[in-house]
Parts: C-alpha cells; structure tokens; sequence
C-alpha cells in the first residue's frame, strides 16, 4: 500500500472520528513520517497537529528510492563519525574501550 492510498479521506475521517477530533492529528513514527506528509500535501485543510520523528522527501523516497536510501546511509555514517570523535574525547564517559 502507498502512502496516498493510507491516508484516503475515508481512512483519515474514520480514524479522527474515532479519537473525536476536528481535524486529523497524528504522531509518525519512522515510516510514519511519510504518511503524515502524503497527508498533509494531499488535505492541508483538514490536517491538524502533527509530530514527526523522521522526516524524509517523499518526492525522492518515491521516485528515486535508491538516492534516498543512499542519502541515508550516509546520514548515518556521518552520525556514527561524529559520535564516535566525541566517544574517543570523553573516554571517561564513554563506554566503549578505546581498543573498539
């Protein structure tokens, strides 16, 4: 299932009508980003508060997966460097053994 097809005004309105609300409020998790954006682009107006952890470009993450899945793997590994200068500056607090 796609994104767009998740996020159908039939889907979103039985989902805000059961938790009461006016308009569709969500918290995306992980993937869960992306449907929040698809849903927000699709029906701006009926989109309420959102909280996303993990927000990607859908554009890219649909039409050129394997850039987007490039760019973040090196996301990642630049995060593991720059945790990794900071592990070998606070030895005291880190707990890996300067060996690893």
């Amino acid at each position: 299932m796609r994104s767009e097809q998740a996020v159908q005004p039939p889907v979103t309105d039985l989902l805000r009508a059961a938790v009461g609300d006016a308009k569709f409020n969500f918290f995306g998790i992980s993937y869960g980003g992306v449907i929040g954006e698809t849903c927000t682009s699709l029906f701006p107006g009926r989109t309420g508060a959102m909280v996303l952890d993990s927000p990607v470009d859908a554009d890219v993450w649909y039409n050129a997966p394997f850039e987007a899945i490039n760019e973040q793997l090196a996301s990642f590994d630049r995060s593991l460097d720059r945790w990794q200068h900071w592990c070998s500056r606070h030895e005291a607090v880190c707990a890996l053994d300067p060996e690893d």
